[in-house]
């Protein structure tokens, strides 16, 4: 491992370095999220939100060990394993200096986390307290006593009856996990009963609809974060962030096809997806390099001036120079050059390559390795070993 990483490029600073450095962050990890329902009609401020900031044009939430695997990505920058997030990242026994609410309690921060609905679930409140997050208050240990967690609980009701936590602090890090995505959909349930007028004439199966109303609802909750941000004057000098833990495996690949309105496979297109990157006060910027969740944390260190020695991550800065990838669940994978499926073993170039056969063959020996020490610095507690923790 010490050789590996040793001899692992780094991503230096760059024009991004320090970009946000002390601005406020609010984080969301969205329940099956999916861009593919991001509507400038029906979900107004997730439109704006997706299309302003950086917008993102390849961007992937990889769907490996459903949820507890999408939020292991954005918060440790590292490829999931099954085995090590039973045994270490779920135990809460590892050491990672780059947690996000360590990093930003270092700079001052005050940080808290909250979840509509129950706070052992997945024993997130041990993960999480890893991470550095004290204060994390979901249904069962507080937040109930404020709302109704009951499931399906709302993600607007969460905002409203907990960004007063926050909101007059000087510098604050808030990490929001929401529900109201999670299958099955119907529309007899919450959502779909609540968006139902919204939702009549669209030429969609009801299936569908029931999915999009769940994304309603999430772009309520962020309209009124936004008007809360606005009306105690912190808009300007706070950061939006949100990732999909995994696209909406509640809906069949066909449905998904309905939602994306064109046909999409079921390896790569469908965990195609919007990254939100936001801040009111900046000029919108394009980003087309590819890059998937665990991009995420490396990015957002860069961004805001946070050091930390880049080869030690497996996700890399998405604004920082150099080819991107996205891993898959079965080895696939894309880069800035072209996709690969790896039950197929067929690569599909989208620009001319010297030699693409030795590419492909570099690229599978990368993704091998990324997703190799990721389990390794799981099962070796490598940081700690690094650090001397």
């Amino acid at each position: 491992m010490n050789e590996y990483f040793k001899n692992e490029s780094p991503t230096y600073t760059n024009e991004y370095t320090s970009f946000f450095e002390g601005k406020n962050l609010i984080l969301f990890m969205a329940e099956s999220f999916s861009g593919y329902a991001v509507d400038k009609d029906l979900t107004p401020t997730l439109y704006k939100l997706v299309n302003n900031g950086f917008h993102f044009t390849n961007f992937y939430t990889p769907t490996i060990l459903s949820t507890i695997g999408g939020e292991f990505q954005e918060l440790t920058g590292l490829y999931p394993v099954l085995r090590c997030l039973s045994y270490y990242w779920r135990k809460g026994s590892n050491y990672y200096p780059y947690g996000l609410a360590t990093v930003f309690k270092e700079k001052e921060y005050t940080t808290y986390a909250y979840h509509n609905s129950s706070y052992t679930f997945q024993d997130r409140n041990v993960y999480l307290k890893s991470l550095g997050f004290d204060n994390f208050l979901a249904g069962g240990n507080g937040l109930q006593e404020r709302m109704s967690c009951k499931w399906p609980a709302e993600d607007s009701e969460m905002i409203d009856v907990t960004y007063e936590d926050y909101i007059s602090d000087e510098h604050f890090f808030a990490y929001y996990v929401t529900v109201s995505g999670h299958k099955s959909y119907s529309m007899s349930s919450r959502f779909g009963k609540k968006y139902k007028d919204l939702l009549n004439d669209l030429d969609y199966s009801s299936t569908v609809k029931a999915y999009i109303a769940t994304q309603i609802e999430l772009d309520r909750a962020l309209e009124s974060l936004l008007n809360h941000l606005s009306e105690n004057g912190r808009l300007e000098d706070t950061v939006i962030a949100l990732v999909a833990d995994h696209y909406p495996y509640g809906l069949t690949s066909e449905q998904m096809s309905e939602l994306a309105g064109k046909e999409i496979d079921s390896t790569i297109e469908i965990n195609r997806n919007s990254f939100i990157l936001y801040n009111a006060a900046m000029e919108t910027t394009t980003i087309d390099k590819v890059a998937s969740s665990i991009d995420v944390l490396p990015t957002m260190l860069n961004l805001f001036g946070i050091e930390y020695d880049s080869r030690l991550i497996i996700g890399k800065d998405l604004l920082a120079p150099g080819e991107g990838l996205a891993m898959f669940g079965d080895r696939s994978w894309v880069s800035d050059s072209g996709v690969y499926y790896a039950k197929k073993h067929r690569f599909y170039a989208n620009k001319e390559l010297n030699n693409e056969e030795e590419y492909v063959s570099f690229m599978n020996d990368r993704v091998a390795n990324r997703i190799l020490m990721s389990e390794d610095i799981m099962e070796q507690d490598y940081y700690s070993y690094v650090f001397g923790k």
